[in-house]
């Protein structure tokens, strides 16, 4: 039953947001769950500056001078990247290669501390001994 359920989300998952989408996250999911970023990002941290291999020591985010970024971007990348910061100040977002989305930040509901379980009145998790026959 619960694989069903699976099928039948993967199913409007990918008639919502289409093929390109479900396969990005699919794609970004695999590498994750297989180590593979966490290896790719220690790998670039290793040969960034050669800075000791103590982890509270290493930068968060390892970032090019001005002048590399320039030449790998190009005249017509600065662009690009100028319009989508722009879409970005102006409250749209792309998620997952799709097109514009407006940006919200507002949460619908009052949050809740992870741990604490979800109260639903319809669930009842009381486990009931059942009667035994002797």
């Amino acid at each position: 039953m619960a694989q069903f359920s699976r099928i039948a989300l993967a199913w409007k998952a990918l008639r919502e947001l289409g093929l390109a989408r479900v396969s990005y996250y699919a794609m970004y999911q695999a590498m994750l769950r297989s180590g593979y970023l966490s290896w790719a990002t220690r790998h670039a941290q290793d040969q960034a500056d050669g800075l000791p291999a103590l982890t509270f020591l290493r930068p968060v985010l390892v970032l090019p001078d001005r002048e590399r970024l320039r030449a790998a971007l190009g005249d017509g990348g600065q662009a690009l990247l100028r319009h989508e910061a722009d879409e970005i100040l102006s409250g749209w977002v792309r998620l997952f290669g799709g097109g514009p989305v407006p940006l919200k930040l507002a949460v619908p509901k009052p949050l809740q501390h992870g741990r604490q379980p979800a109260r639903h009145p319809t669930v009842n998790l009381q486990v009931r001994p059942e009667p035994t026959v002797q």
